[in-house]
């Protein structure tokens, strides 16, 4: 017993020694102990910049500006048979880390041309100018947007706006 009882107050000296020279805290946890959660800094996006699949012309490229929660994307392209250019004005509601949600309003228009009339040498266009609100989603440089239209042209009310592909985020 008394060989036990030295080699506790042995063992207890030695861990505390041990502690000493590693110069660790030692944080005991109690009932009323209360966890402070800080919110982790995140370094804000600047802009960006790519290229998506969908409206408003098929293959497009993508350029975005930032400022604090407020975007600014312009999406679009210029192709032999279909021309579309789309502005975003959005407010990003959350964002952590790499990726971020948005919700925007969407103006732009297409125009694809009718490869199913044949005219006397002009080239006939099936038009689309709208006005939208749209859901965006970036993480790590993969972009989605889904949303619906209103507005003018050869298409009937409502339309289905769709963005999907890379945007890389400029810091």
């Amino acid at each position: 017993m008394k060989t036990v009882l030295i080699l506790i107050i042995a063992l207890s000296i030695g861990a505390i020694s041990l502690q000493s020279q590693t110069k660790d805290t030692v944080y005991v946890v109690t009932k009323d102990t209360v966890f402070m959660n800080s919110k982790a800094k995140i370094d804000p996006i600047s802009g960006e910049i790519g290229a998506v699949f969908g409206t408003p012309s098929g293959i497009n490229l993508t350029g975005a500006i930032h400022a604090d929660k407020i975007l600014v994307r312009l999406t679009g392209m210029a192709l032999n048979t279909i021309t579309g250019i789309q502005v975003d004005l959005g407010y990003k509601f959350n964002e952590v880390e790499r990726t971020y949600h948005a919700i925007s309003l969407a103006a732009g228009m297409t125009k694809i041309e009718d490869t199913g009339y044949s005219g006397y040498g002009y080239r006939v266009y099936n038009t689309w100018d709208y006005i939208g609100i749209n859901y965006m989603m970036n993480t790590r440089g993969f972009i989605l947007g889904v949303g619906l239209s209103a507005g003018s042209g050869s298409f009937p009310n409502p339309q289905l706006l769709f963005q999907i592909g890379y945007s890389y985020q400029i810091r």
